[in-house]
């Protein structure tokens, strides 16, 4: 019995060892691909340090400095859809840099047409840039904050003797934080694959899902849309100025 539990013991041991060498000689593989991606692309060869970048992306590895640079050499190569597309996936995990922001909008600066989107109260717009800083996980985090700060401040006017109408509109400031979070997360979290780009130079959206059905607008590489519904091989978008049509669904990227 001693000898089979040694041997137990002594088999967990070597599936353990060698689990962590595959995972450490995995990370170095990675590492390399990633190292010799950039080198690639500072040289000029964007297609082959797409091709190394993209041994990186078969390993299912989400870096927001991953698709920045993919981004970039997509970019380089003029090929305005896939670049926009992997800047769009960057800014979901680093949404805060710089270097990838501005590279983001001049991206979308070439794209053939703008489309202005619809006028929005000032209040939801200057919300709408200020959580778009922060990642699902950071709006999440102001969320639980604000969600104490209302907790805390109930507290305070439950004990308090300030007349009613005075402790309503105390806690009616932390309520609409709460309140105003609660609804950009939830938006943030229902556009996650919903979110896609125009892949093709220019594309005719339809009324109806099918080929002779009546062209209703156009949409050009790079635009970013938002899908709706699904039917058959043809996805229903919403054009970021609420306009609506179908098309194929090999005509779009989900970011």
């Amino acid at each position: 019995m001693r000898n089979i539990y040694q041997f137990r013991v002594l088999l967990i041991g070597l599936l353990f060892l060698t689990g962590s060498v595959c995972f450490s000689q995995e990370k170095k593989s990675s590492e390399y691909n990633f190292y010799r991606g950039n080198l690639l692309y500072e040289k000029g060869n964007y297609d082959e340090a797409i091709l190394e970048y993209k041994k990186l992306d078969k390993k299912g590895l989400e870096s927001g400095n991953f698709y920045y640079n993919i981004g970039n050499c997509y970019f380089k190569n003029g090929e305005l859809g896939k670049a926009i597309l992997n800047y769009a996936k960057a800014k979901r995990i680093i949404p805060g840099d710089k270097d990838l922001l501005a590279n983001y909008e001049y991206a979308k600066s070439n794209i053939e047409t703008l489309i202005t989107e619809p006028k929005r109260l000032w209040i939801i717009k200057e919300a709408g840039n200020f959580f778009k800083q922060f990642t699902i996980d950071g709006i999440t985090m102001f969320l639980f904050v604000f969600y104490l700060i209302l907790l805390i401040t109930i507290g305070g006017c439950i004990i308090s003797r300030i007349s009613t109408v005075k402790k309503l509109i105390i806690i009616s400031i932390p309520a609409i934080l709460f309140l105003g979070n609660f609804i950009f997360l939830s938006k943030s979290i229902d556009k996650i694959d919903k979110e896609a780009i125009v892949m093709e130079k220019k594309i005719e959206a339809k009324f109806e899902p099918f080929e002779e059905a009546a062209a209703h607008f156009t949409l050009y590489e790079g635009m970013k849309v938002e899908i709706l519904s699904i039917n058959g091989n043809w996805y229903k978008i919403k054009r970021i100025d609420d306009k609506m049509g179908w098309i194929k669904k090999y005509q779009l990227s989900i970011i």
